[in-house]
């Protein structure tokens, strides 16, 4: 909202509550013990010509369908909803009985994010993990990649061919220590956890023509995230195998998120 916010754009945003106040955005918490939801708060919203609305979260059928239809009008709708994807954003919209052709006609994109810690930068150290049941499920989310995507990608995030080699030949990968590589001792930088600091990870759903067929042609939500998989989109375990390989987290921090594709 603060990248689009300007003097020419009427935003208006429904919260609850109000976290971060923003000059320049018609921010409302909504009261829901005076009756005053995100749903009404949606329908008064178009009576006040806004070119942005903001719904805080998504909870019940008539909510998505009423910023659905927000969308549909020409407005830019922004909001959260609870999922453990961003492909399962489907299954949890058509579990509120959203209409495929509404939901190809409105979604633009979605995005899920995790927390990760951060390796520490003091007790660092490279182990090998080629045995590991998590680096080869790791390797797995390459084999269907698509080369010219996947290049593009490796360019754009500044992977050098040394990292890309001793990850995915060598299985080397930095974990924490906990201890103090002068002294023996605990890490005075990160007390002995072997982490320090946060890095997101994302996972991004562009809604091109193609997934829109999909989605008007009745295909689950796992046949849509199959194909868009295969056509280089970068789901939570993607993004955070090439933070690996950036030396940025771990597999252990990866997959406490991120479900094991050959687990049993």
């Amino acid at each position: 909202l603060s990248e689009i916010n300007d003097i020419e754009r009427n935003i208006i945003t429904y919260e609850d509550p109000v976290e971060n106040k923003m000059e320049g955005l018609n921010q409302s918490q909504v009261r829901s013990d005076i009756g005053y939801t995100f749903l009404s708060g949606l329908r008064s919203a178009l009576r006040q010509d806004p070119d942005v609305i903001m719904v805080w979260e998504i909870r019940d059928q008539e909510t998505l369908e009423m910023a659905m239809e927000s969308a549909m009008t020409w407005h830019l709708v922004f909001s959260t909803i609870h999922t453990n994807s961003a492909v399962e954003t489907l299954t949890r919209a058509f579990n509120l009985w959203a209409k495929p052709f509404m939901v190809a006609g409105t979604f633009n994109l979605v995005i899920a994010q995790r927390l990760c810690r951060n390796i520490c930068p003091n007790c660092k150290t490279v182990a090998n993990f080629k045995t590991d049941p998590r680096y080869l499920n790791a390797l797995e989310t390459f084999k269907e990649f698509d080369k010219d995507a996947l290049r593009d990608e490796l360019v754009s995030r500044g992977i050098t061919g040394q990292e890309w080699t001793s990850f995915i030949k060598d299985g080397n990968i930095i974990v924490g220590t906990g201890k103090d590589p002068m002294t023996g001792g605990i890490c005075p930088i990160c007390w002995g956890s072997g982490y320090k600091g946060r890095v997101w990870i994302y996972e991004l759903m562009d809604y091109s023509d193609d997934i829109k067929s999909l989605i008007l042609d009745g295909k689950s939500a796992f046949d849509i995230g199959h194909y868009a998989l295969a056509k280089g989109m970068i789901d939570l375990e993607r993004d955070g195998i090439f933070k690996i390989m950036k030396w940025m987290t771990n597999l252990d921090e990866l997959y406490r998120f991120v479900r094991l594709r050959n687990k049993k």
